[in-house]
């Protein structure tokens, strides 16, 4: 199994939505990509976003690159 997230201490790599997408389908597998990939990535932020302040929201959303609203979006 991976480490938590909590755990990382190397540097962090810098890429746009659409890498972020493939790699999420890398992870599930089973023949899933990209485009299948987008409904669980912004089910598991959203989570995250409904136990969050949206003052700490705001600050995720000013630290994102351009294109990673989709996530955010209902």
């Amino acid at each position: 199994m991976d480490e938590p997230l909590s755990s990382h201490t190397g540097p962090a790599d810098s890429f746009d939505v659409d890498e972020f997408f493939r790699r999420v389908a890398d992870r599930e597998g089973r023949g899933c990509g990209p485009v299948q990939a987008r409904e669980p990535a912004q089910a598991v932020i959203g989570t995250m976003a409904s136990f969050v302040s949206e003052g700490e929201l705001d600050g995720v959303r000013s630290q994102l690159p351009a294109g990673y609203e989709i996530l955010l979006q209902a």
